[in-house]
């Protein structure tokens, strides 16, 4: 009889740790704006727009970004800057750089809008017959709705529109066809026709020709990397509520 007690309890721990675990997040994103403008160097400079409604009081939200990119390598994260007027805080966690926005001091209103910018310099793609760009536009971290996505993307030099490719969905996924984009010249613009549910993100994939990125930095021993690491891995952002 105290063995079956024991275990009853045991149950309902673990069952309480999974729910919790599971639990979506205080707040549902309304929009998700990026603004991306890749460099010659093979950086990117982001401008994120992220319309918020809370379901629960709370401070503000988690910005984390992985600074391991597809291409296993270590990327670096300069310029950032709060563009709405929120405080922040940064601070590196093993392989992240989190953001704090809100503050510690005050409840969030019931609807936010968080602007922020920072450049992620990529670093070398680890390629040697061609360039790339592959980026998370949303990382797919976030444990809540994002209703509405919309991006814009600015190439340095002209591309074949022909090889954009724009998936979205959990990890590993390959769906397309309810994302929409045109492409003008260096500038790619589009929008989801659905919205993303919890931990589902929003890729964008471009092969380029070799020397693309002219600028692009090289790495002393790649080959040395990737004993290291190995081959390259699709990682996604981690967000989480203050």
């Amino acid at each position: 009889m105290k063995v079956r007690r024991v275990l009853v309890i045991l149950f309902f721990l673990l069952l309480f740790c999974f729910t919790g675990a599971q639990a979506k997040e205080g707040f549902d994103i309304l929009l998700y704006e990026v603004r991306m403008d890749v460099q010659d160097d093979h950086s990117v400079i982001l401008t994120e727009t992220i319309d918020v409604e809370f379901t629960q009081q709370l401070h503000g939200i988690y910005r984390t970004i992985p600074l391991q990119t597809h291409f296993n390598t270590w990327g670096t994260i300069s310029h950032i800057q709060m563009l709405s007027s929120h405080p922040y805080t940064t601070t590196r966690e093993g392989g992240f750089l989190k953001i704090r926005i809100g503050d510690a001091n005050k409840w969030a209103a019931q609807k936010e809008r968080y602007q922020l910018t920072y450049q992620f310099h990529l670093g070398h793609d680890g390629l040697d017959t061609m360039d790339e760009l592959y980026y998370n536009l949303i990382g797919n971290g976030w444990n809540t709705n994002i209703n509405e996505v919309r991006f814009e993307i600015h190439m340095p030099h002209p591309f074949d529109s022909t090889n954009v490719s724009m998936t979205y969905g959990l990890t590993f996924s390959q769906e397309k066809d309810q994302v929409q984009f045109s492409v003008d010249g260096q500038h790619i613009a589009g929008f989801m026709t659905r919205r993303l549910g919890p931990y589902e993100g929003l890729t964008i994939a471009i092969p380029l020709p070799e020397g693309y990125f002219s600028a692009m930095p090289i790495p002393k021993d790649y080959a040395g990397m990737l004993r290291t690491f190995g081959p390259p891995l699709y990682l996604s952002d981690r967000k989480s509520v203050v």
